[in-house]
């Protein structure tokens, strides 16, 4: 019986000590977290609120860069489209005129095609986009313009001609508007170069769509033979620029999604740091440390009982 009890007591005694022990480590953690060192919960939560402010503010700005690369992008594509469509569109006046005749149908079928492409060009470049300056170009108000300058010419090609020259009528009755300040993202980068609508390839192009709208019975063969010429140069002209477009459209395409790369990595390092608070595990550990004492306090109580009915 005493040698049971005694087996008993030496249990409770040995338990109580790994108890204080681990009472005493619980106690030392939690001075830990909450003070008395460089390294506590206060310098921890406000180091982790400051990266977090830092976070909030880079999110911001990328959130800025996107919505600016997204119009950049539209600004870009709706530029393409257009772009195909005039390239479509020359090749096929071009081919138009080679196949056919001056008959009056011929000239008729080919002036309505390049009044339609007249439209589309100049609808393009009355848009301020964020890469090219606008011009106010009505198709209607600059065929009348063209056809006043022609007036009276013995040359009414060569007229023509000298209408969309640099600094000539056309400059001056559609003057080009402002230029855009050049796009920048938050950090200083230019994601893309001006894309110029108002290049000497468009000009001869609008230039060449002009002389086939105008052309009528008595200046149809030197209208059409002009048309045809200017959009021939226009061609390779409209061809490099799709090629410069699409250049420029796959360099936003990669700082779209480097900026989306960097707003996950940014999301996740936020989660992370709102993840983890400090006083919440300090909480916790004093909540263990009170069942702790508990445990430790009936433990004590069974040795005091066990030791009376040992003596």
């Amino acid at each position: 019986m005493i040698s049971g009890n005694h087996s008993d007591l030496a249990s409770l005694l040995s338990r109580s000590s790994r108890l204080s022990d681990v009472r005493s480590e619980t106690y030392s953690a939690e001075n830990e977290l909450l003070s008395g060192r460089v390294e506590n919960v206060a310098s921890l939560g406000a180091s982790s609120a400051s990266r977090v402010q830092r976070i909030n503010l880079d999110l911001v700005r990328a959130d800025a860069d996107q919505q600016s690369l997204s119009l950049m992008m539209a600004d870009l594509s709706q530029t393409d489209v257009t772009l195909a469509h005039v390239a479509a569109q020359t090749g096929a006046l071009s081919s138009d005129f080679l196949s056919t005749g001056f008959d009056a149908a011929s000239v008729d079928r080919r002036a309505e095609r390049a009044e339609q492409v007249l439209k589309s060009v100049t609808d393009l470049m009355k848009q301020p986009g964020m890469l090219s300056a606008a011009r106010i170009v009505e198709p209607d108000a600059l065929l009348a313009k063209v056809s006043e300058a022609m007036q009276g010419s013995s040359d009414p090609a060569a007229a023509l001609s000298s209408y969309f020259e640099r600094g000539g009528g056309f400059d001056t009755d559609f003057p080009l508007g402002q230029a855009p300040s050049e796009p920048m993202l938050s950090n200083g980068q230019i994601p893309s170069q001006k894309f110029d609508l108002n290049s000497d390839e468009i000009r001869t192009a609008l230039a060449g769509y002009t002389a086939f709208a105008l052309a009528d019975d008595s200046q149809a063969q030197a209208l059409s033979e002009l048309g045809s010429k200017l959009l021939l140069d226009a061609q390779d002209g409209i061809t490099s620029l799709r090629t410069q477009l699409g250049s420029r459209l796959g360099r936003v395409e990669d700082l779209q999604t480097a900026t989306a790369t960097r707003e996950t990595a940014l999301n996740i390092e936020k989660n992370a740091l709102d993840g983890v608070d400090p006083y919440e595990a300090a909480t916790r550990l004093q909540a263990y440390q009170d069942k702790m004492d508990m445990v430790l306090v009936m433990t004590r109580r069974m040795s005091d009982l066990s030791l009376a009915k040992y003596l």
